[in-house]
């Protein structure tokens, strides 16, 4: 038992200098050497409590840092991509794409949108020990602790975790994902989560996007209408949006207004069929038929 948590804690001291040496060359023989290991056992260590190889890892963090840069600053893309050991702007876009499903510029642009639609004016995506492929945002994130809670566990599996830091009012954090909609379009989906919380003086929940060219809303839920106040155990929560044939992109996460402190954990999509209502709080107004009072008599 004492050597599985000394293995646990080298790995976790290298994924410390992975994540300050991103823009470094990082390799196998390197990261051995921090941990005092030959190259073959730290390869073997590293996949058993990671469950990927160290180059795996790298590469994704570096995709992952890289996304925040692209909505944290105004660089290049090309600036971007060589910063973090991409040969070139074309083959970051395409490892880029394959693991977001966005292309770098329109990432940047869709994340960018949709933190502005909440009116934040002081955004910030700085993300420190975030789970690979989420990125924070917010109003005055810095007011928020975001990332992954290795404590507060469900099944047995370390959750995503945000909490207030100090109190901003009006302000709000979230630990969010954006891929494109494609494999849904045309189709119903739900977005299911499990999640708890503590001493939530504002509120919380799940939110999911869909988004149509231009960054047009097409669906959206932050279930605020149903929203998860106070201390509460683990409950599962659950938003139902279409996807129409047009959309491009789908954005989702949990969310905190105000103080406290909200984990989520197994988030899980499923397409379900027409007969399970959807929560969209962005619904069509429904017209009346007929134009009405137009002599203005009522």
């Amino acid at each position: 038992m004492d050597q599985d948590k000394s293995l646990a804690d080298t790995i976790e001291k290298t994924l410390r200098y992975i994540d300050a040496h991103l823009d470094s060359n990082l390799n196998l023989s390197t990261l051995a050497e921090q941990s005092a290991y030959s190259p073959y056992h730290f390869h073997r260590v590293f996949y058993r409590i990671v469950g990927k190889t160290a180059a795996n890892y790298i590469r994704e963090r570096r995709l992952s840092k890289a996304a925040e840069e692209l909505v944290s600053s105004d660089k290049r893309i090309l600036e971007i991509a060589v910063a973090f050991g991409f040969s070139s702007q074309e083959s970051f876009t395409r490892i880029f794409k394959k693991h977001y499903y966005l292309t770098p510029q329109r990432y940047r642009r869709s994340v960018r949108n949709i933190i502005q639609k909440r009116g934040n004016k002081h955004m910030n995506t700085n993300a420190t020990h975030l789970p690979t492929g989420w990125m924070k945002a917010g109003h005055s994130v810095s007011s928020y602790e975001i990332g992954i809670d290795q404590n507060t566990r469900f099944k047995d599996k370390p959750s995503g975790c945000i909490k207030t830091t100090k109190s901003t009012p009006g302000s709000f954090g979230t630990m969010m994902q954006m891929f494109s909609s494609s494999k849904y379009n045309g189709k119903r989906l739900k977005l299911s989560a499990y999640i708890k919380s503590h001493e939530i003086s504002g509120w919380a929940g799940i939110w999911m996007r869909v988004d149509g060219k231009d960054n047009e809303i097409l669906s959206f839920d932050n279930m605020e209408q149903r929203p998860i106040v106070g201390t509460t155990d683990w409950q599962q929560v659950e938003i139902v949006l279409d996807v129409p044939y047009d959309s491009e992109a789908i954005a989702f996460g949990i969310l905190l207004t105000g103080n406290g402190t909200v984990w989520g954990n197994q988030f899980h999509f499923e397409v379900v069929d027409r007969t399970v209502p959807t929560t969209n709080l962005a619904e069509d107004v429904q017209l009346p038929p007929e134009p009405v009072n137009l002599d203005f008599t009522l």
